[in-house]
């Protein structure tokens, strides 16, 4: 232990409704705190979600890669680079029940994972849902304030689980057996390449095996009236 850790002194609170926050106080310096921001930016910097809190909205940023942090003169400079091509940030504004205006992020999509009756459903012989890989990749890759993820009821097709669907821009793409951590990384490859090319295309082998036609006027059917 370092002689700046050695002088921390730890504490506990305890909330009203019991539980408890541990904490430590620490000397406000370059040698305790360098260590500590490096370790932040360097090693946590998918978890980070920054931005100034305004009256009726919180902008949320996140960090698309891990940053480029340099030290001069006692400031710590975190440059996030440049954006995609296509990212902008979008916002509109609704009001709710009681009138209050809220301000609302516009995002370019929307990725439905199912949790329905049949989908994960291992009891029956369903093969579980990667659940945790949707979320993973979802945090680490940057894009939540582009795409969102719903983790949903049925999503119907109860034949074919695990069901998942695809909202980009105006289109539709259903996508039955997702059923692997690779077929999750597939499909975020696939939401990757949307948002870089900042239009919908088709997705490609081997992930268009698993692609099905649920409405009239999916994007990857004819049949469009």
């Amino acid at each position: 232990m370092s002689t700046a850790q050695s002088r921390v002194t730890p504490g506990v609170e305890t909330s009203l409704e019991g539980g408890k926050t541990r904490y430590r106080y620490f000397e406000a310096k370059e040698s305790v705190l360098r260590p500590l921001m490096d370790d932040l930016f360097a090693n946590h910097w998918s978890h980070i979600v920054i931005g100034p809190c305004l009256e009726g909205v919180v902008y949320e940023i996140q960090f698309e890669k891990a940053p480029n942090v340099t030290h001069s003169d006692g400031y710590m400079t975190v440059d996030l680079g440049k954006k995609q091509p296509g990212a902008m940030d979008h916002f509109t504004q609704a009001t709710r029940f009681d009138r209050e205006v809220k301000t609302l992020r516009v995002v370019e999509g929307n990725l439905f994972v199912c949790q329905g009756c049949c989908c994960r459903n291992v009891e029956a012989g369903n093969p579980p849902v990667p659940l945790e890989r949707f979320k993973k990749e979802w945090k680490e890759r940057g894009i939540r304030s582009r795409v969102h993820l719903t983790v949903s009821g049925c999503l119907g097709l109860c034949s074919v689980p695990n069901i998942v669907l695809l909202m980009y821009r105006g289109e539709t793409v259903w996508f039955h057996s997702i059923n692997s951590n690779h077929d999750v990384v597939l499909i975020y490859d696939y939401i990757e390449r949307l948002l870089q090319l900042n239009r919908f295309v088709s997705p490609q082998e081997p992930l268009s095996r698993k692609v099905f036609q649920r409405y009239l006027t999916d994007a990857l059917f004819p049949e469009r009236p």
